[in-house]
C-alpha cells in the first residue's frame, strides 16, 4: 500500500474515532445531567414534603391548644368551635404526614414522632384533664416537633441542600 491510501485509512479511522469518542463523552455527560436533574427535583420535592408536614403540624398544634385550653374552662361553646377546626387541621395533617414519610424514609420515625405527639395532646377521653398535664403534653409536642425540624435540617443539610454549615 502506498502512503497516500494510509493517508486516507488513518484520516477516517481518526474522524470515527473522534465521533464515536465524540458520542460516548455527550451520552456521559446527558446521563450526569439528568441524575443532577433528578436529584434537584428529588431534593426539592423533599424540602417541600418536610415543609408541608411541618406547617401541618404546627396548624394542628395550635388548634389541639386552643381546644384543649376550652375543655379546661368548660365552655360548651367555644369548646364545640375549637374542636371544629382541630378536625380541620387533623384532616389537614394526612396527606403531608404520608408524602413526607415516602418523600424522606430516613425521617420517618420522626415524623411519626412528631404526628403522635400532637395527637396525644387530645384529652377527649380524660375527664381527669389537668392544665398540668395539658402543659406536660404540649411541651413532648413542642419538643418532638423540635426534633423533627433539627432532623430534617441535618438530612437535607448532608443532601448537599441549602447553605452547608461549617465544618
Amino acid at each position: 500500500m502506498n502512503a497516500s491510501v494510509w493517508t486516507t485509512v488513518v484520516a477516517v479511522l481518526g474522524a470515527l474515532g473522534g465521533a464515536l469518542l465524540t458520542t460516548v463523552l455527550k451520552n456521559r455527560s446527558d446521563r450526569q445531567q439528568r441524575r443532577d436533574e433528578r436529584r434537584w427535583a428529588n431534593q426539592d420535592t423533599a424540602v417541600s414534603a418536610l415543609g408541608d408536614v411541618l406547617e401541618a403540624l404546627s396548624n394542628h398544634y395550635a388548634a389541639m391548644w386552643g381546644l384543649e385550653a376550652a375543655r379546661l374552662r368548660g365552655d360548651r361553646d367555644e369548646i364545640a368551635t375549637t374542636l371544629a377546626a382541630s378536625l380541620v387541621t387533623r384532616a389537614a395533617m394526612t396527606r403531608p404526614h404520608l408524602l413526607a414519610k415516602l418523600r424522606v424514609p430516613s425521617l420517618a420515625d420522626a415524623i411519626d414522632l412528631a404526628v403522635r405527639a400532637i395527637y396525644e395532646m387530645d384529652s377527649a377521653t380524660d375527664d381527669t384533664r389537668t392544665e398540668h398535664m395539658l402543659t406536660e403534653r404540649r411541651r413532648r409536642a413542642k419538643l418532638a416537633m423540635d426534633a423533627l425540624t433539627a432532623d430534617a435540617t441535618k438530612t437535607l443539610q448532608q443532601a448537599g441542600v441549602g447553605i452547608p454549615t461549617p465544618a
